[in-house]
């Protein structure tokens, strides 16, 4: 899994989180940063949590970024300069509301529509659409923003993020050959791993391996018709 994977996986798995609905103190993300610093404010009831939230998924990640670990927008935004159109999933945006030169709230970037000139985030404490507050909602929400709010872009881990491959355009450039390869290579990794546990619990491989159905070796390795064929007529059925 690349590192903007990473990020926005672990970003999705937090949609839907409360904090009204958190039976602890705070919010989960002002409770790990409250620790995290040694302040225990941080932890408590009512504490705007989005740079909390966004610092919590970079650091499950593992992503470094200036200003971050960070409770506090301001701070967070320093002078790298990234222009709208270069936005990539796994950049951050930091959004003006009151149009007052203050960063007021951050999110992580899912997406980057350059024609509608939005991009899709996933962000902490706002609400689920635009009549709530934007940046004291107290939820974890999927939002798409007009890049018109957004005051400052920011790239973790500087230019070294990881980027997703495009497999739709790799494939479409690929031969045929070249698939075949792909699939061979996916293979050998595949026959080289071990055995599972729900597999050796249940010790059907182990018995087909004893019946001489199977040589034993490979039991992850992708199964070809003609081997199944091959199985099937050890077996008499055939």
């Amino acid at each position: 899994m690349t590192t903007v994977s990473k990020v926005l996986e672990i970003a999705k798995n937090e949609v839907g989180y409360c904090r009204y609905d958190d039976p602890e103190r705070g919010t989960k993300y002002g409770r790990w940063y409250a620790d995290l610093v040694g302040d225990k404010a941080f932890g408590a009831n009512g504490v705007a949590y989005c740079a909390m939230f966004a610092s919590w998924v970079l650091a499950k990640a593992g992503v470094e970024c200036d200003g971050m670990p960070g409770a506090y927008c301001p701070s967070i935004h320093h002078s790298q300069t990234l222009r709208a159109a270069d936005l990539k999933a796994g950049d951050l945006v930091l959004c003006d509301w009151e149009d007052d030169g203050t960063d007021d709230h951050i999110g992580i970037v899912a997406s980057n529509d350059k024609a509608a000139k939005t991009v899709k985030t996933i962000e902490g404490n706002t609400s689920a659409g635009s009549s709530g507050s934007q940046a004291n909602g107290g939820g974890v929400f999927r939002r798409t923003r007009n890049k018109s709010l957004v005051r400052a872009y920011i790239r973790p881990f500087g230019e070294e993020m990881e980027e997703d491959m495009d497999i739709d355009k790799l494939l479409s450039e690929m031969t045929d050959e070249q698939a075949y390869r792909l699939m061979a290579k996916a293979q050998a990794h595949a026959a080289s791993l071990p055995e599972q546990e729900w597999s050796i619990k249940e010790g059907h491989w182990a018995r087909a391996t004893a019946a001489g159905i199977v040589n034993g070796a490979a039991p992850e390795g992708l199964v070809k018709r003609c081997e199944i064929a091959a199985i099937l007529g050890r077996k008499g059925l055939l």
